[in-house]
Order: C-alpha cells, then sequence, then structure tokens
C-alpha cells in the first residue's frame, strides 16, 4: 500500500497488539488505549524521541538509513496523534514483529492490519500476523 494509513482505520479496528514483558500478545482491547500509551503523539514528542533516542532497542534503527528518513519525513501528526504515514519502507523492510514495535511509538500497533502481510521469522512475528490476518478492515467511506 503506497498511499498513508490514516489514523482513522487504526481507531476504527477492535482489537490490538499490546507490549509486555515478553514481548507482543494478541489481546481485543481498545486501539485508543495504545494511542493513550504511545510515546509519540505529537510533532514535539517525536523530536524529543529522536533527540534522545535510546542506544539499544530503538525500533527506528530497523529501517535502512533511506527508509527511515523516508518514514520520518511523512509523518502527519493530528490532535489526536499519528494522522498518517508512508508505510512502504515498514511493509518493505521489517519483519512483523519490527513493524509492531515501530507502530507502537505511535500508538498505531492496530494499523498492521491494514498492511499485507510482513515477513515471519520468529514465533512472535507469525503470532501478529495470525492476528493481523484476522480482523477485519472497515471500508472507507
Amino acid at each position: 500500500m503506497n498511499r498513508p494509513l490514516l489514523l482513522a482505520i487504526a481507531l476504527a479496528l477492535p482489537a490490538a497488539v499490546r507490549a509486555d514483558a515478553t514481548g507482543p500478545c494478541v489481546e481485543a482491547r481498545s486501539p485508543r488505549l495504545d494511542l493513550a500509551a504511545a510515546p509519540i503523539r505529537s510533532r514535539p514528542e517525536l523530536e524529543a524521541w529522536l533527540a534522545a533516542r535510546p542506544a539499544a532497542g530503538d525500533p527506528l534503527v530497523a529501517l535502512s538509513p533511506p527508509a527511515r528518513a523516508r518514514f520520518l519525513a511523512s509523518l502527519r501528526f493530528g490532535p489526536r496523534g499519528l494522522a498518517s504515514f508512508q508505510s512502504e519502507g515498514i511493509q518493505s523492510e521489517l519483519t512483523a514483529l519490527q513493524a509492531w514495535r515501530l507502530l507502537a511509538l505511535f500508538g498505531l500497533q492496530s494499523a498492521l492490519a491494514a498492511m499485507p502481510a510482513l515477513a515471519v521469522r520468529s514465533p512472535e512475528d507469525a503470532e501478529i500476523d495470525a492476528w493481523r490476518r484476522s480482523v477485519s478492515i472497515p471500508e472507507a467511506p
């Protein structure tokens, strides 16, 4: 999908993937909770995150430098958080778990359901992919 994914799609989905100490798990939960717990919900929060990025565990480093630059340049924020982003680099370079971790920065884990299949290389990737395939995506108005 080359067009940006919209926050409205993510908020309309009935389930989300959540992080815990051991990694992701699938459960029924409101994507609004993911958004509320997201560390980045505005351009100033993004700039603060980029200035203080942790050396280890930064989901952005999973993207190649050119894909990371394109992704960051594509981010558009609205009053409720990230409103749209370019998903091409996510789809072409990341596994399902890496994509989930990246989107969790913005509380948009549920946007994975709108993406085509991502690489599956671990049990966590398989769990996320199974969840992604099970979610019905609402039709755009």
